[in-house]
This record gives structure tokens, C-alpha cells and sequence, in this order.
């Protein structure tokens, strides 16, 4: 026999070998259950409920709540506003959004580059940005947004004109406006940088 001590019961108790397996197995199976694959339409009819489309949240609270859901979840720039957050907010606004990402309550993240103008983005509550925010990267960046990043010593807010001018300082020839604008898009598409309000991308898109 095998010795067990349950909780809130004093002195020494003992369970025979097998029925403790059987008991075991038993939960196993019971635990195993409850995460079983469905269905294709269970699934389906489960999805939209989950994701909350077509609910009632509404207004700046309802939109963070949907974006809590959609944390991290990579959706084209294109159809963030027209398609996934009309979907799951009521009477949504693009100032809601800027409401929440210039407040810090939400970061803008790009998540790749495509093309026609668009790219990936994804949206990340700043109180779980540091478990869904993945590190940028570099694989796409040419030798001036490489180095521009390189000049990117501390975070804060900067301008198109700042950043020729920290660029001019080491480049003989001084980078134009338009130059240093395409290396900040690619290094947003690359996950390292990222602007207070989605204007900057909707103006791009």
C-alpha cells in the first residue's frame, strides 16, 4: 500500500496502490475531456462569440477591451479600421484609438512590410506589451536604416527633420527628408519604432 496524507485530515491514512491509479487515471481522462477538439461548426459558431463580433462594446472602454483580446494578433494595416474593429466596436472611431495610443495605453506595432502599400501591424496593451511585443528585426533593413536605428540611443518622440539632422552630422553628403522617411517606415514595419496615434499610417496607406 501507498501512504497519503489528505489535506485537513491528521493522522495516517492509507490507499492501496491501485485504486490510487485508478483514481489518477480517471482525473487524467476527465481533465482530457474537457480539452478535446470540436467540431468545424461548434468551432465556428464559438469564434465570432469569443472575438466578440458584432457585440455592444462601445466607446474607449469597449475598445481597449476588444484590443485586449486582439493583443499581439498581427492583422493588415488596411483592414485594422475598416474591417477587425468596426466588427467588434460599436460606432468605432479612429479618435478612440488615438485616444488610447497617445495616452500609452496601447502601443502601434508594425509586423512586416507587404506590398501595394500595406503592411502587418498589430496592437499591444502597454500592461502586457513586455510578454507580446516580439524583439524587431533587422533581416529587411538597408545600410542607412540600419544605421539610422544605431543613433536611437534613448526612446522619446522625434522628428523626420531631427533625425536628417542627426544623420547629416555623420554623413558627408546630408540624407534627404524623403530618405530618412522610408527608413523610418521600414524600421516601424521592422517592430522598432512606432508613432503616438495610427495617423502616420492611415496618411501612408
Amino acid at each position: 500500500p501507498l501512504e497519503i496524507v489528505p489535506e485537513g485530515v491528521s493522522g495516517d491514512e492509507y490507499c492501496d496502490i491501485q485504486v490510487l491509479r485508478t483514481i489518477r487515471t480517471r482525473s487524467l481522462a476527465a481533465l482530457r475531456a474537457e480539452v478535446e477538439p470540436v467540431d468545424q461548426p461548434t468551432f465556428a459558431r464559438f469564434l465570432p462569440v469569443w472575438q466578440q463580433v458584432g457585440s455592444q462594446l462601445e466607446g474607449a472602454d469597449g475598445l481597449y477591451e476588444a484590443i485586449g483580446q486582439l493583443t499581439g494578433a498581427q492583422v493588415p494595416a488596411s483592414a485594422l479600421e475598416s474591417l477587425v474593429l468596426p466588427a467588434r466596436v460599436k460606432n468605432y472611431t479612429g479618435a478612440a484609438l488615438d485616444e488610447l495610443t497617445s495616452s500609452g495605453d496601447v502601443l502601434i506595432a508594425g509586423a512586416g512590410a507587404a506590398g501595394g502599400k500595406d503592411g502587418w501591424l498589430a496592437l499591444h496593451t502597454a500592461e502586457h506589451a513586455s510578454l507580446t511585443l516580439p524583439p524587431g528585426d533587422r533581416s529587411e533593413l538597408d545600410a542607412f536604416a540600419l544605421r539610422l536605428l544605431e543613433r536611437f540611443e534613448s526612446t522619446g518622440a522625434y522628428f523626420v527633420e531631427e533625425l536628417a539632422a542627426w544623420m547629416t552630422e555623420e554623413d558627408s553628403a546630408p540624407p534627404s527628408l524623403s530618405q530618412v522617411g522610408d527608413a523610418c517606415w521600414q524600421l516601424f514595419w521592422a517592430g522598432f519604432i512606432s508613432p503616438d496615434t495610427l495617423s502616420p499610417v492611415r496618411g501612408y496607406l
